[in-house]
C-alpha cells in the first residue's frame, strides 16, 4: 500500500515464472490440498498457465497496480452494489481468506453465499455444475 515500487519488485519474479510456465508448479506447492489436486489435471494446469501468462503479458506493472489498489482499499463500496451477488467460497482457500468473503457477504445488500469445507481457491472447477446451474436459473 505504501511502497508500490517494492510491490513491483516482488511481482517481477512472478511475471518471469508465469511466462516460463512455472507458476502453476509453485501454486501446487502452496495451495490447499484440494486446489493442488485440481491443478494436477492437465487441462486445468494448461488453462491456468495460459491465463497467468496473459495476466503478465504487458509486464508486472498492471498486476502490481491492481494489487496496490486492493491494498489501498480503492474499490466501489460494496453497499452500493444493487444487483444480486452469488458467492461460493472454499473454507480451505489459502489465497483469499474466508474472512474476506464473509465481510463481502455482510456488506452486500443482495447476496447469497455458500461456504464449503474441504474446498479451496479453485472451487469453480470442483463445483462447476452447481455454479453454472445457479447462474442460469431464473431469478426469484
Amino acid at each position: 500500500r505504501r511502497w508500490p515500487a517494492l510491490a513491483r519488485a516482488m511481482v517481477r519474479p512472478m511475471a518471469r515464472q508465469a511466462h516460463a510456465g512455472k507458476m502453476v508448479e509453485q501454486f501446487i506447492k502452496s495451495m490447499a490440498p484440494a486446489d493442488a489436486e485440481i491443478l494436477k489435471q492437465p487441462y486445468v494446469a494448461d488453462a491456468m498457465s495460459a491465463s497467468l501468462a496473459e495476466c503478465f503479458r504487458q509486464g508486472p506493472g498492471p498486476p502490481t497496480w491492481d494489487g496496490v489498489a486492493v491494498a489501498r482499499g480503492e474499490a466501489i463500496p460494496l453497499e452500493r452494489i444493487r444487483t444480486k451477488v452469488l458467492i461460493w467460497h472454499g473454507l480451505d482457500d489459502r489465497n483469499v481468506p474466508v474472512a474476506m468473503a464473509r465481510e463481502q457477504e455482510r456488506r452486500l445488500p443482495y447476496v447469497k453465499a455458500r461456504y464449503y469445507s474441504g474446498e479451496g481457491h479453485l472451487i469453480f472447477f470442483s463445483r462447476i455444475e452447481e455454479i453454472l446451474s445457479e447462474l442460469v436459473a431464473p431469478a426469484t
